[in-house]
């Protein structure tokens, strides 16, 4: 429960920094800034997201949870990111957490090395889809930061409207066959 009341005080404060923020936190990238703002507003929520899943526990690798930042062109960009998540986070659920860059082209069907993905760039419909599966068939979190993506399959991503939520793909969390606390699913945003 502790955990639920963490997220919706950070969610109020984000709002607050989304609206007074006007500075790019990462410049290497070729996003707009209203998309790096997005990405900026993500960082903080992803890991609250990531220890919801109930069953993050049975992904643990080498004892630990892998996250992912997956870029296709922005390397340079999803450096930052991971250095960034590497900052703020050290812990989830009490178990390590360590953030890793990965080339969506590296990923592969076969080998699941990560305990959830955080998408770094918008991709094409076949890339997207190609991430997608993977997340699917080992059913951890891909969470993208861009408008449209949850529509398109990813299990999570932020919704901005009068405050930002978060926002959850009922149908793709279904098939990866992840849990997420179901009071978190009531105070977000839902796509079927």
């Amino acid at each position: 429960m502790g955990t639920l009341k963490q997220i919706s005080r950070l969610l109020r404060q984000v709002t607050i920094i989304f609206i007074l923020m006007t500075g790019n936190l990462y410049s290497e990238s070729n996003l707009s800034e209203e998309l790096q703002r997005r990405v900026s507003i993500s960082v903080s929520i992803f890991p609250k997201i990531v220890a919801t899943d109930t069953g993050i526990t049975t992904k643990l690798i080498d004892n630990q949870i892998n996250l992912a930042v997956a870029y296709k062109t922005e390397k340079a960009y999803a450096s930052a990111l991971v250095a960034d998540f590497n900052q703020r986070i050290n812990k989830i659920r009490s178990s390590e957490a360590i953030t890793q860059i990965v080339s969506i082209k590296n990923l592969s069907l076969k080998h699941n090395n990560f305990s959830a993905i955080f998408l770094a760039e918008v991709l094409s419909d076949q890339e997207f889809a190609k991430l997608l599966a993977y997340a699917i068939k080992h059913h951890i979190i891909l969470f993208s930061p861009f408008p449209g993506d949850v529509e398109r399959g990813a299990i999570a991503g932020i919704a901005i409207e009068a405050r930002i939520r978060p926002f959850f793909n009922l149908n793709s969390l279904k098939r990866a066959q992840i849990e997420i606390s179901q009071t978190l699913i009531r105070i977000s945003r839902t796509h079927e």
